[in-house]
């Protein structure tokens, strides 16, 4: 057995647990799924790769190829997603999947057709495969630089770590593909995948979610852990290098033990982000209940205990306790109807001002936020009226705002403008929200509408999902932009 077969093993080890980490995760988002799916593949090519040369034979024909093939449309689809840009190169995206299934289909034609029995591990299957990836990276790696260029601080370090583990995986199986092609290239895959299995657990398994903040103790702890795992594997190769059976159940329990001992370290993360949100979610409906409920319903107990007074005292009843309990009850009523109305997103169309809104809703945000955060105003002179609903336009731009302010713990600017603009559907209303904030990253900006997202400590995720129905209920759209250390905007169209 030579150096590059105990090295594919090794890359299984590691890509397997990987696979399996990402699957004890899979609550965190696509980023993470693609990356368990990307790592099975992984695992099923680098551990037929590495036995296809212990033990020879026609079992191994085209197992290796299958999996290369699936590995590479989840690896393409998951820088993407990085860059935030999955919806913009959704016809390439969709192009790469057909293109690389179906070199897997291909890679399974022995299996169908005798006549496909050259294909896997021929020159054209290694050009096919090789043609791919360079169009993967042809298009990704230009956007790739430009991002790890104009991004600050921890997202460079984010955006260097996966383009290192990308660089390592791609060029070695580059190497690879142009060898069994025919041309002078030395094999490198299995070292590649190897060290790029040990970026991206990094970037996993000791971050409090995907391309996060690293801690530095479960770093070290995964890292030890891994450095365990693979100097096992490296003994148990030197120990059983002719004896397939016990190669490839040491293999296993190597793999079983690692994650064994990675689950605890990874199930803590995980519960306790589950039980965190969990909480905080129940404690902001507790919050909103006790605003809009028990306030009428004080007002109605101290009107009651006066008209309690006056009767064992004697006295008439006061004409307008009575009148106080049903105005507070009819004021509780009307509460929880809108309570139940602005839930289900059922605007109540009137003809509306903008302006006269807006400027309501600053300078309740003014009294709100304090003088480190500024907001301002700027609405365009004579602006049409819309067709509205005010209390959920209002709550949608006190969120927009709540979330900016939120984003500035030191202080910044919020916007509130408002102006009028013809387009081919007609005459529209353009409501803006922007701060001078940090930013959004590329993957927290294609999911911030996701309903449950959220990046804060404290927050359930459904603020922007809750406006973006408010929009669609007003027949507009909302699209949001933003740049880093540069601040968001949040532009809302409305037909006037």
């Amino acid at each position: 057995m030579t150096t590059y077969d105990v090295l594919s093993l090794v890359a299984a080890v590691l890509f397997g647990s990987l696979a399996v980490a990402t699957a004890l995760r899979r609550q965190e988002g696509r980023l993470t799924g693609e990356l368990g799916l990307m790592s099975l593949f992984l695992f099923a090519y680098c551990a037929a790769d590495g036995l296809e040369e212990v033990a020879p034979g026609p079992r191994w024909h085209g197992l290796t190829e299958v999996a290369a093939a699936l590995a590479a449309a989840p690896a393409i689809s998951l820088l993407a997603g990085f860059l935030g840009l999955r919806r913009r190169l959704r016809p390439l995206l969709v192009l790469m999947y057909v293109y690389f299934v179906g070199l897997a289909l291909l890679s399974l034609g022995p299996r169908l057709h005798p006549a496909l029995a050259g294909f896997p591990g021929s020159d054209a299957w290694a050009f096919a495969m090789l043609a791919g990836l360079v169009v993967a990276v042809a298009v990704l790696g230009p956007r790739f630089v430009h991002h790890a260029r104009t991004s600050p601080g921890a997202e460079r370090v984010r955006c260097y770590m996966l383009g290192a583990a990308a660089a390592l995986g791609f060029g070695g199986v580059a190497t690879d593909l142009a060898s069994i092609g025919g041309l002078p290239a030395p094999r490198l895959a299995a070292i590649g995948l190897a060290l790029a299995a040990l970026v991206l657990g990094a970037m996993l398994l000791e971050t409090r979610g995907l391309f996060d903040r690293p801690k530095t103790s479960a770093l070290v702890t995964i890292v030890l852990l891994a450095l365990v795992a693979v100097v096992g594997e490296v003994l148990l190769v030197a120990v059983a290098v002719r004896r397939t059976g016990l190669l490839v159940f040491g293999t296993v329990f190597v793999l079983i033990s690692f994650l064994v001992a990675v689950r605890p370290l990874v199930h803590l993360v995980t519960t306790r982000r589950a039980r965190r949100r969990y909480h905080q979610t129940l404690g902001q409906w507790v919050d909103q209940i006790t605003h809009d409920v028990l306030n009428p319903t004080a007002a109605i107990k101290g009107a009651a205990q006066l008209v309690q007074e006056d009767l064992r005292n004697g006295l008439p009843v006061d004409p307008a306790f009575l009148q106080l309990i049903e105005k507070k009850a009819d004021q509780l009523e009307r509460t929880v109807r809108e309570l139940e109305r602005l839930a289900r997103v059922q605007p109540d169309l009137t003809a509306l001002d903008l302006g006269a809104l807006i400027d309501a809703v600053v300078a309740a945000e003014r009294a709100a936020r304090g003088p480190s955060v500024e907001v301002a105003a700027e609405v365009e002179p004579g602006l049409p009226k819309v067709q509205a609903d005010a209390p959920l336009l209002t709550a949608a731009l006190e969120n927009l705002a709540a979330n900016a302010a939120q984003a500035m713990p030191e202080g910044g600017r919020i916007t509130l403008r408002a102006e009028a603009r013809r387009t081919p559907l007609g005459q529209r209303v353009v409501l803006e929200v922007e701060d001078t904030g940090p930013g959004i990253d590329p993957r927290t900006l294609e999911r911030v509408f996701e309903p449950g997202f959220t990046t804060r400590a404290v927050g359930r995720g459904n603020g922007l999902p809750y406006v973006r129905e408010v929009v669609r209920a007003h027949q507009g759209t909302i699209r949001i932009t933003s740049r880093l250390e540069q601040g968001t905007r949040v532009r809302i169209e409305l037909p006037a």
